[in-house]
């Protein structure tokens, strides 16, 4: 992760970093954007592009992969809008 960082940073001049952050836990979510202001002091944008799918029939997908599915798809881009919204807010 932190070697894409780099070849993004040298190939666009902008300071990268790469964080890991399961977008499914709130207090994963909280500790990534306190990590990101800490960084870089700002947010300016969010691009929610977390997701999966799990493939099957409908009658063989069990509960827990279909709440997978949810909390990840759903659940997640929630979660990082509500940890953001604040600061966008007052950076309008």
């Amino acid at each position: 992760m932190q070697a894409v960082a780099q070849e993004l940073t040298e190939a666009t001049g902008i300071a990268c970093r790469g964080i890991a952050c399961d977008v499914t836990q709130a207090d994963q979510v909280a500790a990534l954007i306190s990590a990101v202001l800490d960084a870089f002091g700002r947010i300016d944008i969010l691009v929610n592009n977390a997701g999966i799918n799990i493939r099957g029939l409908i009658e063989e997908l069990s509960p827990e992969e279909f709440q997978q599915v949810m909390d990840t798809n759903l659940v997640g881009p929630w979660l990082m809008c509500r940890a953001v919204a604040t600061h966008m807010k007052e950076r309008r």
